[in-house]
Protein backbone atom coordinates (compact mmCIF):
# COMPACT_ATOMS: atom_id res chain seq x y z
CA UNK A 1 0.00 0.00 0.00
CA UNK A 2 1.75 3.24 -0.83
CA UNK A 3 -1.71 5.38 -0.23
CA UNK A 4 -3.70 8.11 -1.60
CA UNK A 5 -1.90 10.68 -3.30
CA UNK A 6 -3.35 13.86 -4.00
CA UNK A 7 -2.28 13.04 -8.01
CA UNK A 8 -4.54 10.09 -7.97
CA UNK A 9 -8.02 9.43 -9.78
CA UNK A 10 -10.32 8.27 -7.03
CA UNK A 11 -14.05 6.98 -8.17
CA UNK A 12 -16.70 5.66 -5.49
CA UNK A 13 -16.85 2.02 -5.34
CA UNK A 14 -19.82 1.77 -2.93
CA UNK A 15 -22.75 4.42 -1.96
CA UNK A 16 -25.24 3.93 0.99
CA UNK A 17 -23.24 1.22 2.95
CA UNK A 18 -23.95 0.69 6.57
CA UNK A 19 -21.26 0.63 9.31
CA UNK A 20 -21.39 -3.56 8.94
CA UNK A 21 -20.75 -3.33 5.22
CA UNK A 22 -17.84 -0.74 5.39
CA UNK A 23 -16.04 -2.93 8.08
CA UNK A 24 -16.43 -5.85 6.11
CA UNK A 25 -15.62 -4.40 2.90
CA UNK A 26 -12.38 -2.35 4.46
CA UNK A 27 -10.85 -5.73 6.04
CA UNK A 28 -11.39 -7.14 2.22
CA UNK A 29 -9.53 -4.05 0.41
CA UNK A 30 -6.77 -3.98 3.11
CA UNK A 31 -6.23 -7.45 2.46
CA UNK A 32 -5.83 -6.95 -0.93
CA UNK A 33 -3.47 -3.65 -0.54
CA UNK A 34 -5.84 -1.62 -1.98
CA UNK A 35 -6.14 1.76 -0.71
CA UNK A 36 -9.24 3.40 0.24
CA UNK A 37 -10.89 6.37 1.57
CA UNK A 38 -14.75 6.30 3.58
CA UNK A 39 -17.03 8.75 3.73
CA UNK A 40 -19.74 9.36 5.72
CA UNK A 41 -20.76 9.72 9.23
CA UNK A 42 -22.13 7.51 12.29
CA UNK A 43 -25.05 8.55 12.96
CA UNK A 44 -27.74 6.82 14.64
CA UNK A 45 -30.76 5.54 14.94
CA UNK A 46 -33.80 2.59 15.09
CA UNK A 47 -33.03 1.82 11.00
CA UNK A 48 -29.35 1.55 9.89
CA UNK A 49 -27.73 4.55 8.64
CA UNK A 50 -26.75 4.16 4.82
CA UNK A 51 -24.21 7.32 4.55
CA UNK A 52 -21.42 5.67 3.75
CA UNK A 53 -19.39 5.65 0.93
CA UNK A 54 -16.01 3.78 0.11
CA UNK A 55 -14.01 5.27 -2.16
CA UNK A 56 -10.84 4.05 -4.12
CA UNK A 57 -7.85 4.88 -7.15
CA UNK A 58 -9.38 4.38 -10.48
CA UNK A 59 -7.21 1.17 -11.28
CA UNK A 60 -8.61 -0.59 -8.39
CA UNK A 61 -11.92 0.12 -9.13
CA UNK A 62 -13.02 -3.14 -10.68
CA UNK A 63 -11.52 -5.63 -8.14
CA UNK A 64 -13.39 -2.96 -5.83
CA UNK A 65 -16.70 -2.97 -6.83
CA UNK A 66 -16.89 -7.01 -7.15
CA UNK A 67 -16.01 -6.74 -3.34
CA UNK A 68 -19.10 -4.28 -3.15
CA UNK A 69 -21.63 -6.35 -4.88
CA UNK A 70 -20.81 -9.32 -3.23
CA UNK A 71 -21.03 -8.05 0.31
CA UNK A 72 -24.45 -6.12 -0.84
CA UNK A 73 -25.58 -9.55 -2.31
CA UNK A 74 -25.09 -11.57 1.39
CA UNK A 75 -26.22 -8.27 3.72
CA UNK A 76 -29.45 -8.47 0.99
CA UNK A 77 -30.12 -12.28 2.49
CA UNK A 78 -28.78 -11.93 5.86
CA UNK A 79 -31.32 -8.83 5.97
CA UNK A 80 -34.62 -11.32 4.95
CA UNK A 81 -33.58 -14.06 7.59
CA UNK A 82 -35.74 -14.38 10.75
CA UNK A 83 -33.38 -12.73 13.70
CA UNK A 84 -34.26 -15.30 16.00
CA UNK A 85 -33.51 -18.61 14.07
CA UNK A 86 -32.26 -17.28 10.37
CA UNK A 87 -35.13 -18.93 8.57
CA UNK A 88 -34.74 -17.16 5.35
CA UNK A 89 -38.77 -18.04 4.33
CA UNK A 90 -41.65 -15.76 5.85
CA UNK A 91 -45.23 -14.13 5.15
CA UNK A 92 -45.98 -11.00 4.90
CA UNK A 93 -48.52 -9.43 7.44
CA UNK A 94 -50.98 -7.10 7.22
CA UNK A 95 -50.41 -4.03 9.94
CA UNK A 96 -52.70 -4.04 12.15
CA UNK A 97 -53.65 -1.07 14.79
CA UNK A 98 -52.21 2.49 14.51
CA UNK A 99 -49.45 1.77 16.86
CA UNK A 100 -48.35 -1.31 14.46
CA UNK A 101 -48.03 0.92 11.71
CA UNK A 102 -46.51 3.74 13.05
CA UNK A 103 -44.02 1.88 14.60
CA UNK A 104 -43.42 -0.29 11.17
CA UNK A 105 -43.68 2.87 8.80
CA UNK A 106 -41.34 2.38 5.66
CA UNK A 107 -41.27 -1.35 6.23
CA UNK A 108 -42.89 -4.77 5.47
CA UNK A 109 -44.32 -6.62 8.10
CA UNK A 110 -43.24 -10.21 8.22
CA UNK A 111 -43.13 -13.78 10.20
CA UNK A 112 -41.12 -16.71 10.43
CA UNK A 113 -42.63 -19.71 9.05
CA UNK A 114 -40.70 -21.56 11.24
CA UNK A 115 -40.75 -20.10 15.02
CA UNK A 116 -43.18 -17.27 14.27
CA UNK A 117 -41.70 -14.40 15.25
CA UNK A 118 -42.89 -11.30 13.70
CA UNK A 119 -40.20 -8.80 12.38
CA UNK A 120 -39.95 -6.05 9.53
CA UNK A 121 -37.71 -5.92 6.36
Amino acid sequence: MDGIKDSDILISAGTHLTVDEVASIKSDLTSLNIDFVVNGHGAASRFRSYYYEIIVKEENIGTAKKIVEKRRSSTSVESRQCPKCKNPKYNELKKSGIWEKIYYYGTTLVQCRKCKTKYPI
